[in-house]
C-alpha cells in the first residue's frame, strides 16, 4: 500500500467511526428526547470522554508513519486501517476496507443470529434506557455509542503495543518472524487485559463474567491483529450489543426474520458490487 492510500484509509475510517460513534447517537439523543434524562446525559458524558482516543490514535499513526527504520522487516501497521500489513495475514491485503467491512458484517451477522437465542452474555456493561428512548432509538444509541467509544480505546491499546514492540524489535535487532510471532501472541493479550479493566466496574465480583469479558476482548484483538483492521472488532462489538438489546425489546420471530432479510440484502448488494472480485483483488 502506498503512503497516500494508507493515509486516506486511516482518515476515512476515523471519520466514519467518529460520525457513527458521536454524531449519530448525539442526534438520536437530541431528536428522540433521550437527553431529557440525567441518566442518559451521564452515559453520554462518560463515553464522550473516549473521544480523546481519536487524537491519541492520530499520534500513534503519525509515529508509525514517520519512523521508517526497519519498515521492510517489521512494517508500520497499527492494525487500524492496515489490511494485510505485517503482522497481519497478507491474504487480507486483497480486500478494500469497504469490501472487508461488508464481509465482516455478513459473517458476524450470521454468527450472531445463531448464538442469539442461546446466550444471555454481554461484554459492554449495557444500561437500559427504555424509559428515555423508544426501543428503536435505544437500539441505535447503545449499538453505536458504546462499541465505537470502547473499541477506539482498544484500538489505542493495540496501536501503542505495536509501536512499542517495533521499538523493542529495532533496538534488539529482532528478526521479522520473531516480531510477527510476538505481535500475534502478546498484543491480543494486552487487548484482553484492557477489556477486563474497562469492565471491572460492572463485573468486579463475577469471575465467570470477567473470564468471558477477557475472552471477548482477546478474540477481538486477535482478529484485529490478524487482519490489520479495526473494522472486524468494531462490527463484532456492535453485533454483541445489537443482539443483546433486541432480545429485551422485540419478539424473537420478528428479530430473526428482520436479520435474515438484512443479511440476504447485504449478500445481494455485495454480489452486485463485487461480482468480478468476490474474494478481493486477484481472488478466484
Amino acid at each position: 500500500m502506498d503512503e497516500k492510500s494508507r493515509i486516506l484509509n486511516f482518515l476515512g475510517l476515523m471519520l466514519l467511526v467518529g460520525v457513527l460513534t458521536y454524531l449519530v447517537p448525539q442526534s438520536i439523543g437530541l431528536g428522540a428526547g433521550g437527553f431529557d434524562s440525567q441518566l442518559t446525559i451521564s452515559i453520554w458524558n462518560f463515553y464522550d470522554t473516549f473521544a480523546v482516543t481519536f487524537f491519541l490514535m492520530f499520534i500513534a499513526f503519525a509515529i508509525s508513519f514517520i519512523i521508517k527504520a526497519g519498515d521492510k522487516q517489521y512494517g508500520s501497521s497499527v492494525a487500524f486501517a492496515d489490511l494485510g500489513e505485517s503482522p497481519a495475514l497478507s491474504l487480507f491485503g486483497r480486500f478494500s476496507q469497504l469490501q472487508f467491512g461488508m464481509l465482516s458484517t455478513f459473517v458476524l451477522g450470521v454468527v450472531g443470529l445463531f448464538v442469539y437465542s442461546a446466550s444471555q452474555v454481554t461484554f459492554t456493561g449495557l444500561i437500559s434506557l427504555e424509559q428515555q428512548f423508544t426501543p428503536t432509538a435505544q437500539l441505535l444509541f447503545s449499538s453505536l455509542l458504546i462499541p465505537g467509544a470502547e473499541n477506539m480505546g482498544l484500538a489505542l491499546v493495540i496501536a501503542t503495543s505495536m509501536v512499542l514492540l517495533r521499538v523493542i524489535a529495532r533496538a534488539t535487532k529482532m528478526s521479522g518472524t520473531t516480531y510477527v510471532i510476538m505481535a500475534r501472541v502478546f498484543v491480543p493479550m494486552a487487548g484482553g487485559l484492557y477489556w477486563i479493566i474497562n469492565h471491572l466496574l460492572r463485573y468486579a465480583s463475577q469471575d465467570f463474567q470477567l473470564t468471558s469479558v477477557f475472552v471477548f476482548g482477546y478474540l477481538m484483538s486477535l482478529l484485529i491483529v490478524l487482519t490489520g483492521s479495526f473494522v472486524i472488532g468494531y462490527i463484532m462489538h456492535i453485533m454483541n450489543n445489537f443482539f443483546f438489546d433486541v432480545r429485551n425489546h422485540f419478539s424473537s420471530d420478528n428479530v430473526t426474520v428482520g436479520v435474515i432479510a438484512v443479511l440476504v440484502g447485504l449478500g445481494v448488494l455485495y454480489g452486485i458490487i463485487y461480482r468480478k472480485s468476490p474474494f478481493g483483488k486477484g481472488g478466484r
